[in-house]
């Protein structure tokens, strides 16, 4: 019913650290922070505060939006170098909300990662000729 991260493409199946990671979204980047309840894991309570992940805007070369079932998710690929690297946030029935904000907050920070469908009337038709 709440959050998950994920380094992958978003889905059903996939493994996700569940509700320990608080995605931070700032006008240069987006980062998860480890957030871990002190009395749960208590050997692993040195991980709080660890960044999980940290994405400049400015390396971010896709964005896409997916829903499923009860959920909503972003899925957010990026460059890191020459590598590309993934990051999905998922989010249950309560807080899919939080999924449509942070869309919001990307689209302002990275318009050109938004891969839109191109609407009916701008299609070219069959046999015509696009400048």
């Amino acid at each position: 019913m709440g959050f998950g991260v994920s380094f992958s493409r978003p889905g059903l199946f996939v493994f996700t650290y569940q509700n320990c990671t608080e995605i931070v979204a700032t006008a240069e980047r987006l980062h998860g922070v480890r957030r871990l309840p002190r009395f749960v894991f208590a050997r692993h309570g040195k991980e709080a505060g660890k960044i999980v992940f940290e994405i400049p805007w400015r390396d971010v070369i896709e964005v896409r939006r997916a829903d499923y079932l009860l959920n909503a998710a972003l899925w957010i690929r990026y460059r890191v170098g020459d590598a590309v690297k993934s990051v999905g946030i998922e989010a249950g029935l309560l807080w899919r909300h939080r999924i449509r904000e942070l869309e919001a907050i990307a689209r302002r920070r990275r318009p050109d990662a938004f891969n839109e469908p191109v609407p009916a009337e701008q299609r070219p038709s069959k046999g015509s000729v696009t400048p």
